[in-house]
């Protein structure tokens, strides 16, 4: 298998251009070889978590224990397979089992059997299921399910599975070798039985597999071209190889963390995607998780689409904010969840909708990749998403918008004012949307909603900066609408106006709380609350934790500030950057709900959580490269004291734009490209500098 992978990584190498590049870093080697992960999927419906109660996902719906190879414990896992413990194993026949799911949806089980002895060995292995169980997301069971056998496939059916979008589902079991017994009598379960004779000193893979799709001859098909394959499992590491070095910018630097950071948040990206021509996932949108919160949320679908707005392709990151377009409601609204079955999932708060900056989102997708076609479809729907919020949560017309339930902010439990008040988030977010659109409508040559958007906007700034700003304590606060009394508690949201670009100098006094340590200042940044609040509590929920994605708000806002507010504040800045990015190391990567601000240690059970974004923060401050609607090139990197970096084929307005730094009094990293730091253009060096700086060009 190494030497398979090791040809399939340099014939992807040359197909691609790479030894034409200097970045020589193997994301499948660098996130793998761990025994404590079980994430597997590709990216189109189905994800699975094996284990001995394994989790079998299609979309948002669970499917149950469909495949009894995924019970078996994890030894290795790899962002594109992983390598289960064997269930029989002795000196005379060993059992190797590699496990993927393919992008055409088939989960893979295959199995190298090696017999040890002087003469030929039966080996007998046993595969069952059942999808009794199924369920969707806040979804209940049901449906009918039968199981039934044609030919050399064994089928499962299951009503249960999405019935508004599909006349029936279907789980087709098959594999390379034939079956000795079959087990039916159960709707909805089944067990085969294979003997599978092994010659003397030889191994014999074999393959069994599962196809799940809602039409049953194309399923069929999808699990015929996979058992027939001699090594699905290789074939499978080609494909996720194949994104890393070519559908995405590639990185590297002298920071390793920051590398398997950069790489593990597309790895998440690529597996937390699902949907395409699905229901309301009309285009294919990540979810906020696989194992919780799978879901399609307003809240939090732009977080994901400043990542995705990296890809190549500008449709990736195109569809996931459009998709929301497709799920509005006839008002405006934009639905809090959407699932491929309904955009009216059962929630607790009555408008069903709530913050959201995804139109910002798709303003930065214009600004890297120059599509105004793109914008065009979707500037319709944003500008009535906004017309929503200014008829229904600007009620006194003074350009700051009410929160009507706490559960509209993302940020649940965390102490406010009596509902509704009014919010430095929401306003902050509505802020951004306004500029954004009124960018919009300028490129779309709609001079008067552009007027009209920019009037709005530099009302809301105004309102916040005079009415949200509290002068006893220097810091932005909720209001009362009714009193004009401000929260009592200090909350994260505070620094949002730095996030929107609504702060000007004067507020930079604000930032004496973020960098207080007995305030913000945490080791494991950013605190919900300020620490010094007698509520303050570092594992009660909101009112403690840091949260990703909250945390990202402030590392882009002081970011901003210290590039353009004053400069002197980039040390700051690059030292959060750096202590929010190492969150995430527990010891080894991954994404939780939250954590707690003091140890570090992480507050949730589930894991692969989406909140957040890094890629964006780490193309803008560690290599940085600042996107603009004019197409010119900015870069303006954060002190973060590396060695050197590179990031290549970063899409660019139709171009491909890479940037290169190296110490000048280090041996060289990149040895085709000069010393110091160097930006090309497709390929030509464009700009060349002895020293780490800022370049406006």
């Amino acid at each position: 298998m190494k030497t398979s992978y090791q040809l399939i990584l340099i014939t992807l190498c040359f197909i691609s251009g790479i030894y034409g590049q200097e970045i020589k870093v193997d994301p499948v080697k660098l996130l793998g070889n761990r025994s404590d992960k079980n994430s597997v999927g590709h990216g189109v419906n189905v994800a699975l978590y094996p284990g001995p109660k394994p989790l079998i996902y299609y979309a948002t719906h669970k499917l149950g224990p469909i495949f009894s190879p995924a019970n078996q414990t994890v030894l290795e896992w790899f962002p594109d397979h992983i390598e289960l413990a064997p269930v029989k194993s002795n000196t005379q026949i060993t059992e190797d089992c590699e496990l993927c799911v393919t992008d055409q949806d088939v989960i893979v089980a295959q199995y190298t059997i090696t017999n040890n002895q002087k003469r030929a060995q039966n080996y007998v292995l046993t595969i069952s299921g059942d999808n009794r169980e199924s369920i969707n997301w806040r979804g209940k069971t049901g449906g009918v399910k039968k199981t039934s056998v044609e030919g050399n496939f064994l089928i499962l059916s299951d009503s249960n599975v999405f019935p508004e979008i599909f006349n029936n589902f279907y789980e087709i079991i098959g594999s390379s070798e034939p079956a000795k017994f079959l087990e039916t009598k159960i709707p909805g379960s089944y067990k085969i039985i294979y003997e599978i004779t092994i010659p003397a000193k030889t191994k014999k893979t074999c393959i069994f597999a599962v196809a799940v799709g809602a039409n049953k001859n194309q399923t069929k098909q999808c699990l015929t071209d996979v058992i027939n394959q001699q090594d699905p499992i290789t074939k499978n590491r080609a494909s996720w190889l194949k994104f890393f070095t070519d559908e995405i910018p590639r990185f590297s630097c002298s920071d390793r963390q920051l590398e398997q950071l950069y790489y593990f948040r597309w790895f998440l990206l690529k597996f937390s995607t699902a949907g395409g021509n699905l229901g309301y996932y009309k285009y294919p949108v990540v979810m906020e998780g696989r194992a919780a919160y799978q879901t399609y949320c307003c809240y939090s679908a732009p977080f994901m689409a400043l990542d995705m707005n990296w890809a190549k392709d500008p449709q990736i990151g195109f569809g996931h904010f459009a998709n929301m377009i497709h799920c509005q409601y006839e008002d405006g609204r934009f639905p809090w969840y959407s699932a491929p079955n309904t955009n009216r999932v059962p929630l607790h708060h009555k408008s069903a909708s709530g913050n959201s900056f995804l139109p910002a989102a798709a303003w930065e997708h214009y600004k890297i990749h120059g599509d105004q076609k793109r914008i065009e479809k979707v500037y319709d729907g944003f500008a009535k998403n906004i017309n929503w919020w200014i008829s229904d949560r600007d009620s006194n017309k003074n350009g700051l918008f009410l929160i009507d339930d706490q559960l509209e902010t993302g940020m649940d439990d965390i102490f406010s004012n009596q509902v509704p008040y009014e919010s430095v988030d929401a306003t902050s977010y509505a802020y951004m949307n306004l500029t954004a659109l009124a960018g919009m409508a300028k490129i779309l040559g709609n001079q008067a909603d552009a007027q009209k958007w920019e009037n709005y906007a530099k009302k809301t700034k105004q309102a916040v900066l005079t009415k949200l700003w509290n002068k006893k304590n220097n810091f932005f606060s909720h209001r009362d609408p009714r009193t004009g009394d401000f929260s009592t508690i200090q909350s994260i949201a505070g620094f949002y106006p730095f996030f929107s670009r609504l702060a000007d100098k004067e507020h930079l006094v604000c930032l004496n709380h973020l960098f207080n340590e007995n305030e913000f200042w945490a080791k494991y940044p950013v605190p919900s609350i300020s620490m010094d609040d007698p509520k303050f509590d570092p594992q009660g929920f909101w009112m403690g934790p840091s949260w990703p994605a909250a945390t990202c708000h402030v590392v882009e806002g002081l970011a901003w500030a210290a590039k353009n507010l004053d400069s002197s504040l980039t040390k700051n800045a690059a030292e959060l950057f750096q202590r929010a990015a190492k969150n995430y190391f527990t010891p080894k990567i991954d994404f939780h709900e939250r954590y707690n601000p003091l140890t570090g240690k992480p507050l949730s059970k589930f894991r692969d959580y989406m909140h957040s974004w890094w890629i964006d923060l780490i193309i803008k401050h560690v290599v940085g490269f600042t996107p603009r609607a004019d197409a010119k090139l900015e870069l303006k990197p954060l002190p973060l004291g590396l060695d050197y970096f590179a990031m290549e084929g970063i899409p660019y307005h139709g171009h491909f734009v890479s940037v290169y730094w190296q110490r000048p009094d280090q041996a060289p990293m990149y040895k085709n490209v000069p010393m110091g730091y160097v930006i090309k253009v497709d390929g030509e060096i464009a700009i060349r500098k002895d020293k780490l700086q800022w370049i406006e060009n």
